[in-house]
C-alpha cells in the first residue's frame, strides 16, 4: 500500500514582478506593489509517495529528502531571483513559477519514492501547489 511522506523546509528570497516592454504604469496595474523589490520567507512542503521498505519501514530516508530539498532551493535561498538566478531572468519569479522550478529540480532526486506534490507558501495566506499528474 502506498504511503505519502511530507517534509518542510524554509528559505528566503526577494524579487520583483514586471512584463518586459510594458510601461511602469502597466506593470503597476498588473502587479500592484509587487513591482517593487520585496522578499518572502517561503515555506516549502514536498510530498513523496511509495511503498515502505521492508527492512527500514521507510518510504524514503527523510535525511536524504531534506538534502534533496536543500539542493533544490540552494540557488534561490537569500537571492534576488530576477538578478541572481538565470532561470528567472526571462520569467517572472511568481510563486507559481518558483514552485514549478522546484518541482522539476526534485523530480529525479527523491528515488525510490515518487514526487507527488510541491507546495510553496509565500506567506500564511498564499500557497501554490504543483502535483504530479
Amino acid at each position: 500500500m502506498p504511503v505519502r511522506v511530507t517534509k518542510q523546509l524554509e528559505f528566503a528570497a526577494s524579487h520583483t514582478y514586471s512584463v518586459p516592454g510594458a510601461s511602469q504604469a502597466e506593470n503597476e496595474k498588473l502587479f500592484g506593489p509587487c513591482v517593487r523589490h520585496h522578499g518572502h520567507n517561503y515555506m516549502l512542503q514536498v510530498t513523496v509517495e511509495g511503498e515502505t521498505d521492508a527492512r527500514t519501514g521507510m518510504v524514503v530516508n527523510v535525511t536524504d529528502l531534506k538534502k534533496a530539498m536543500q539542493e533544490a532551493v540552494a540557488e534561490l535561498d537569500h537571492r534576488h531571483l530576477n538578478r541572481d538566478v538565470e532561470h528567472f531572468r526571462e520569467r517572472n519569479p511568481t510563486t507559481e513559477n518558483i514552485a514549478l522550478y522546484i518541482f522539476e529540480k526534485l523530480r529525479s532526486r527523491v528515488a525510490p519514492a515518487r514526487l507527488r506534490t510541491v507546495r510553496l507558501h509565500e506567506d500564511e495566506s498564499l500557497s501554490v501547489e504543483v502535483n504530479d499528474a
